[in-house]
């Protein structure tokens, strides 16, 4: 037998947590090195549908490490792109089908990861 299905995954994954600049200058206090680093908390949701919807979520202690560059544009403002290293692992998961709510404790070998790279390129005012 086959059966036809939709089939659909919305993923969100969020990071909160405080964070610790450092921004070294050049002489002319133009162009900068700017380094971060966080300890906090990494969350995670998919939403599915798979034959019937379902949710499975979970939540981790994560890292976050970012390092960027600022290029001068003017006295005033820069060019930044900066560079992000996030990660996590879960170690259980909740599994939400309808009404009932189940929890997944993974063995080691199983972890799901939360790594992620981020690189953004923005545009900065400086005073």
């Amino acid at each position: 037998n086959s059966r036809l299905a939709n089939i659909s995954d919305q993923i969100e994954m969020h990071f909160g947590g405080p964070a610790f600049f450092v921004r070294f200058t050049s002489k002319k206090n133009l162009n900068a090195i700017i380094l971060s680093g966080s300890l906090g908390v990494m969350t995670y949701k998919q939403k599915s549908h798979y034959f019937e919807d379902f949710t499975l979520s979970g939540v981790t202690a994560g890292i976050c490490v970012t390092g960027g560059y600022d290029i001068a544009t003017s006295d005033q403002s820069a060019i930044s792109i900066q560079l992000a290293i996030l990660s996590g692992f879960l170690d259980e998961i909740k599994e939400k089908r309808g009404s009932q709510t189940r929890t997944i404790t993974l063995a080691e070998d199983e972890y799901e990861s939360l790594a992620r790279i981020e690189l953004s390129v923005g545009f900065r005012f400086m005073k």
